[in-house]
């Protein structure tokens, strides 16, 4: 028994419908929980994540930007295809399954998420709106949820540092579940 795709949808509009303008909201899966050397438990996704994406995946960051000028609202980062593994933990969407069967906007590696959130380009600190800098660059406010994996949570937090000290990126950050549900 799946959940249907409209449902998925219909929570992500409300929740986009929340945030303010200039804001962006930056959600990551729960990782996976070690058992013992090399068994992990099986793993269960983050409510929220679930909640909002309906994607099961581990690593996946989901990215909601409601005022996007290019029209990508909702963009996906997730595990790029790689035969040996899937041999092992079953098929993966891959970043063009991230758009056909997980309905994002957009889909990207998850290697690629740090340079899209974070890149920099100091030819345009006067205008972040060139498209050249990341996502972040020109958001006044990061909702976040780290979907408890602090590692990853750190990451990003030094990289919103070094834009905020480069004078551009978010100026206030949020815990992201606190609108989820509200």
């Amino acid at each position: 028994l799946t959940a249907p795709k409209s449902m998925f949808r219909a929570h992500r509009d409300r929740f986009l419908a929340k945030l303010p303008p200039g804001s962006i909201a930056v959600f990551h899966a729960a990782p996976t929980r070690l058992m013992s050397n090399d068994t992990d438990y099986p793993y269960r996704q983050g409510s929220n994540f679930y909640w909002l994406t309906g994607v099961e995946e581990p690593g996946a960051t989901a990215v909601f930007r409601p005022g996007a000028a290019d029209g990508k609202k909702y963009v996906l980062f997730v595990r790029a295809h790689d035969p040996r593994a899937e041999a092992f933990q079953g098929p993966r969407p891959g970043p063009e399954g991230a758009v056909s069967e997980l309905g994002a906007d957009a889909g990207f590696p998850i290697a690629e998420l740090e340079s899209t959130l974070l890149r920099v380009d100091f030819r345009d600190r006067r205008r972040p709106d060139l498209g050249s800098n990341g996502y972040l660059a020109s958001a006044e406010r990061l909702y976040l949820d780290d979907g408890g994996d602090n590692e990853w949570a750190e990451k990003i937090r030094e990289g919103v540092e070094r834009l905020r000290r480069a004078d551009l990126g978010p100026t206030m950050s949020v815990d992201a579940r606190a609108i989820v549900h509200e």
